[in-house]
């Protein structure tokens, strides 16, 4: 996606789009680029990763059994940092 709006520029993108691109930049930033110095348990970091599932909509989530979201997905959305 990130070299789709290299190409055409992030207004061609759809909203769905937008919102792929927005879990990616926070997904990398936030859970992969955890710092040696964080220490998270499993539990913080599953909850964490529940909680950025909730950048995409919900109906995208098609891989995840139905009842895995009804009892783990977040009813608030993630407040997260936009890049600068």
């Amino acid at each position: 996606l990130r070299g789709l709006v290299a190409v055409v520029g992030e207004e061609a993108l759809t909203e769905r789009d937008h919102r792929y691109l927005r879990f990616a930049d926070v997904f990398e930033r936030e859970f992969i680029n955890q710092g040696f110095d964080v220490e998270r348990s499993i539990e913080e970091t599953l909850s964490l990763a529940w909680k950025l599932l909730t950048i995409l909509p919900k109906e995208e989530l098609k891989r995840i059994d139905k009842k895995y979201i009804d009892k783990y997905y977040p009813k608030e959305p993630y407040k997260y940092k936009d890049r600068a």
